[in-house]
C-alpha cells in the first residue's frame, strides 16, 4: 500500500482515475511491475491457505492525537501534493 510520501508527487493523487498512478497495478500477469490492484483490497490465495488484506490507513496518521475526533482525521500529507486546496 501506499505510505505518505507516496502519494506527495504521484500524479492520481487528485483523480479518482486509477490508471494516473504510479504504484497501481491490478494485472497479475505484468512481471515488470508489483500487484496492487487499488489504494486498499483484499486477495484469497486458497491454494496457500492465504488471504492477503491491504488497507490504506495514511488519513489516520494523526491517530496518536486523541483530543482529534474520528471525522477530523484527513490525508495531513495534502498540503504537499499538486491539489492541496481540494
Amino acid at each position: 500500500v501506499y505510505g505518505n510520501h507516496d502519494y506527495q508527487s504521484d500524479p492520481c493523487i487528485c483523480s479518482d482515475d486509477l490508471s494516473q498512478c504510479a504504484q497501481i497495478n491490478a494485472d497479475e500477469s505484468n512481471l515488470n511491475y508489483f500487484v496492487m490492484p487499488n489504494y486498499t483490497y483484499y486477495k484469497a490465495i486458497p491454494e496457500l491457505d492465504m488471504e492477503i488484506i491491504a488497507m490504506d490507513t495514511n488519513q489516520y496518521m494523526e491517530g496518536w492525537n486523541h483530543s482529534l475526533k474520528r471525522q477530523d482525521h484527513v490525508f495531513a500529507d495534502c498540503r504537499w501534493t499538486q491539489c492541496q486546496d481540494t
